[in-house]
């Protein structure tokens, strides 16, 4: 990624200010945007619109294109850089980009790799991710070293990486659901947790696991020294699932907050990682 500008490097109030993320996509980004997107609604070498990813779009954002003309041919020309245009909308340039990445497909595409480039470059608040089917897709900014483990962790085919994927897209993708993020949180952690807490019930919950762990920690052994802190874990993911079952406290929040999906989010990859790597197991594997 590009130095700061010098005229800022020395000033620590100003470099804070340049290094800040950005929301939508800001008048430095978005000849670039454009010129990212103009080959996946144009064809290039005839320079005509690829009409039916144009309509595609247009169906997907309900945005009517303007076509003023009369010519059905200059038309579809129009709509597509009519469409381009949107960039300079805040929410619908970002759905458009979003959009588009899951027509590229994968995150390793060359297309999401570029457009990952001109997102940091930009000081975006976005970057390429992945969603819960593997296609590219727009994601918040996390910090990097963060976002890497929780992709290590998110890799393979098992099911606690599947459900980690869908909880990650729900919670840091363009189109946020906390309470699936959190559902999918809970079920990677169940998944993977069941065989090593509770191998011979099927249906265990976190819940229920925390409780075993309690009862008998000695059936456990873990290198953090404390299983403990493992039940509490397991505790607080479990309670902080609001909309779970139905209540009749009215002190009980009926949804689960961004911020609360966040952190189950986080909390799960902790917990798959750790069971994963054997952090936590059972004392006697035959017991």
């Amino acid at each position: 990624m590009a130095r700061p500008p010098l005229s800022v490097r020395s000033n620590a109030d100003e470099q804070a200010g340049i290094n800040a993320l950005h929301e939508g996509v800001p008048g430095w980004m978005r000849q670039s945007a454009a010129d990212w997107l103009r080959p996946l609604v144009f064809d290039m070498s005839t320079y005509k619109a690829r009409t039916a990813d144009v309509l595609a779009a247009e169906r997907y954002l309900k945005v009517e294109l303007d076509r003023p003309s009369q010519n059905s041919l200059i038309r579809e020309e129009q709509a597509a850089e009519n469409l381009i245009g949107l960039l300079a909308e805040p929410d619908t340039g970002l759905d458009l980009l979003d959009y588009f990445l899951g027509v590229v497909g994968s995150p390793e595409h060359s297309l999401a790799l570029a457009l990952r480039v001109i997102l940091e470059e930009s000081g975006s608040a976005w970057t390429v991710g992945s969603d819960g089917e593997g296609r590219a897709c727009l994601e918040k900014r996390l910090d990097a070293t963060v976002a890497a483990a929780a992709r290590a962790t998110m890799e393979g085919g098992s099911r606690e990486s599947d459900y980690l994927r869908i909880a990650w897209n729900s919670a840091f993708g363009r189109n946020p659901n906390p309470s699936e993020a959190y559902r999918n949180a809970v079920r990677a952690v169940e998944a993977i947790a069941r065989p090593v807490i509770s191998p011979d019930d099927s249906l265990a919950t976190i819940g229920k696991m925390a409780a075993a762990l309690k009862a008998k920690p000695e059936k456990w052994t873990t290198t953090l020294g404390d299983v403990g802190l493992v039940e509490s874990m397991l505790r607080a993911l479990s309670a902080g699932q609001h909309d779970r079952h139905g209540t009749d406290d009215e002190t009980t929040p009926l949804t689960v907050s961004q911020a609360e999906a966040e952190a189950a989010v986080h909390l799960a990859v902790t917990l798959v990682q750790w069971f994963r790597s054997g952090v936590i197991r059972r004392a006697d594997p035959d017991g």
